[in-house]
């Protein structure tokens, strides 16, 4: 019987040495040992991940070293065979020679790998060898908490295209913040990956490294959006002068999310080079973008811009409304006494005749305080329109219990003029809000 199956192993058809095999193991005595490792050689794949599973069915230490030179096998499923087998049969040979193979560029194979060595006791020797231990494993969070020595092994992983965790390896790189992470995060910075770059530069951004600066206004031209946001947002972060024109530049950007990063770094950087652009922004279509320039010009603290920022004041949203105030007040705290704020006055009364009750309230409470109407004239809001503007204030609160609450009160109190409040609030960062806007949008239909 055995000398029959031992013919098989030499039989031109893969499916029958295959079979071989397969019988070979059912027999598990000291004998098939030897011509096992021989079909560890053998051309086709099958025959020889049969084997390897064979050889650690078996548990015979002859068997060890066969199978480490199956670890180099050009077939994964040979390799990830042969490792198992190894782990099987727990023999601490196998140590030294897994050990330096952990760096290897497949993630499943470097996983079983791991496994295989805690299996039979293994305890890393240094920081360096625990870190690539640990990314092995899949543990990128207990690997970036050892600092430097983890930077080689994570960086790694960003040359894999299949590998999962890419992404969480360039935020903990971002974290690590050592220079030597700088150049994978700038590799990753093209990577085809559009989630890897946008990672890549949030980053560069917090890392405060100057020469990261030229290749992040590179980015500001990638196709996509998120990427050009996420670019401008550490470019201020970085506050490097070389950045405003580019982002000024970028104000011009079909997108609105990236108007209002390229705005928010402009107001960080604080350069005078931005007044113009920035007052230009108080009139783009998207209330977003009005706002974040209204912050902006208070970061930038120029009296230029106070005749500008009180016409803002009676802004038909209130946000940028509330993002004027306070932009003022940053300006000069005694605003409404400079000679620019009085420019405004016109735009101030052409705006107590408009229909929306909050801007008309709005505009008669700053000509008080400029001293343009006496203190009893002012009307009234109404107290309906009064309450739709506070739940509209309320959708930016930070507490996401309120944000739900003004969500679901808004479709109520205001109707079909929520719409457009609503549909913002279904990219809110929490999903209790954004289930509760999908439902008030579906009662206003």
């Amino acid at each position: 019987m055995l000398w029959l199956t031992l013919q098989q192993l030499k039989s031109k058809s893969p499916r029958r040495r295959k079979r071989a095999v397969q019988k070979l193991r059912q027999l598990g005595n000291a004998d098939v040992v030897e011509p096992l490792i021989e079909a560890l050689k053998d051309p086709e794949q099958e025959v020889r991940q049969a084997a390897a599973e064979a050889l650690g069915e078996g548990r015979d230490p002859r068997a060890v070293p066969p199978l480490l030179s199956a670890l180099r096998d050009t077939a994964t499923p040979v390799r990830e065979s042969a490792i198992d087998a190894l782990k099987r049969i727990g023999s601490r040979e196998a140590i030294s020679p897994l050990v330096e193979a952990l760096r290897e560029s497949n993630a499943s194979i470097r996983w079983r790998m791991a496994q295989t060595l805690k299996s039979l006791g293994w305890q890393p020797k240094s920081e360096e060898e625990n870190a690539t231990f640990l990314v092995a494993l899949g543990e990128l969070e207990r690997a970036a908490m050892l600092g430097k020595a983890a930077v080689k092994p994570l960086a790694q992983l960003l040359k894999e295209s299949a590998y999962p965790k890419r992404v969480a390896a360039v935020d903990l790189l971002g974290e690590i913040g050592d220079p030597s992470t700088v150049p994978p995060l700038l590799t990753a910075l093209n990577d085809s990956d559009p989630f890897l770059r946008r990672a890549a530069a949030n980053a560069l951004g917090h890392m405060g490294r100057t020469e990261t600066v030229g290749p992040l206004i590179s980015t500001l031209k990638d196709p996509d959006p998120k990427v050009r946001g996420a670019a401008a947002n550490s470019l201020g972060l970085l506050a490097d002068h070389r950045a405003v024109q580019p982002l000024i530049q970028l104000l011009r950007d079909g997108h609105w999310e990236v108007r209002v990063e390229a705005t928010e770094a402009l107001g960080r950087l604080q350069s005078p080079e931005a007044l113009q652009p920035l007052l230009g922004c108080l009139r783009d279509e998207d209330k977003e973008v009005r706002a974040e320039a209204a912050r902006a010009l208070g970061e930038l603290g120029d009296p230029g811009c106070v005749e500008a920022l009180v016409n803002a004041l009676v802004e038909p949203d209130v946000g940028v409304r509330q993002a004027a105030a306070r932009a003022l007040t940053k300006v000069s705290p005694c605003w409404e006494q400079l000679p620019a704020a009085r420019e405004a006055a016109p735009n101030l009364w052409a705006a107590l005749r408009q229909k929306d009750p909050a801007v008309q309230f709005a505009a008669a409470e700053v000509l008080r305080r400029l001293g343009e109407m006496p203190s009893a004239s002012p009307p009234q809001p109404d107290k309906r329109e009064a309450a739709i503007s506070t739940l509209i204030e309320l959708l930016r609160d930070p507490d996401p219990d309120l944000r739900r609450t003004a969500v679901q009160s808004l479709a109520r109190v205001a109707g079909r003029r929520a719409a457009a409040d609503l549909e913002t609030a279904l990219g809110d960062s929490d999903s209790t809000v954004r289930q509760a806007a999908a439902a008030a949008l579906k009662t206003l239909q």
